[in-house]
């Protein structure tokens, strides 16, 4: 067991039954995005591209936290993160959203996209395409299996999900 504060970026550890690999440490936070996907599900069941409103957020944070809570994670050191939904053509009429398990942003893929493996399939972003007051309510941004942004609508159950959180850095890791 290490402390997560001494895992360096681009290195994966194991936590809540989960392996993740670090992607920034700063101020004693660790951005940590899922090594793998955690499964398949719709980014909204109802097909809308706002991620407050989604049902992915729903079970991850509800359903997928209590999971790794009942797998040895300690809640309170998934740390209340603030989520970008800046849509991919700049608008930001979705505004911001506060939670503890979400998806990373088209900007966060591009910043750390040197340190993100490509997976087998493609996964969801939280980044809408654009919004419902410019006519697209339901596209959001995928990264592919090749690592290139596309998009695809929110329904589409067969989207791989890669958590996203703010994990205490202080925190024992394996």
């Amino acid at each position: 067991m290490n402390e997560l504060k001494e895992v360096q970026p681009g290195k994966t550890f194991t936590y809540g039954g989960v392996n993740w690999q670090v992607l920034e440490q700063a101020e004693g936070r660790a951005l940590c995005l899922a090594v793998g996907s955690i499964g398949d599900k719709a980014f909204d069941k109802d097909n809308h591209n706002d991620w407050k409103e989604s049902s992915l957020r729903k079970f991850l944070n509800e359903k997928f936290l209590e999971k790794l809570v009942k797998a040895g994670a300690d809640k309170d050191a998934l740390l209340p993160m603030e989520l970008d939904l800046t849509a991919d053509d700049g608008l930001d009429d979705y505004g911001k959203s506060t939670d503890r398990i979400g998806l990373i942003s088209c900007e966060q893929y591009r910043k750390y996209r040197k340190l993100i493996a490509s997976l087998n399939d493609w996964w969801w972003t939280i980044t809408p395409w654009s919004t419902a007051a410019n006519g697209y309510a339901y596209n959001v941004r995928i990264v592919y299996s090749d690592g290139a942004l596309y998009g695809y609508d929110a329904c589409y159950g067969n989207g791989g999900v890669r958590p996203l959180c703010t994990l205490n850095s202080s925190i024992s890791v394996s």
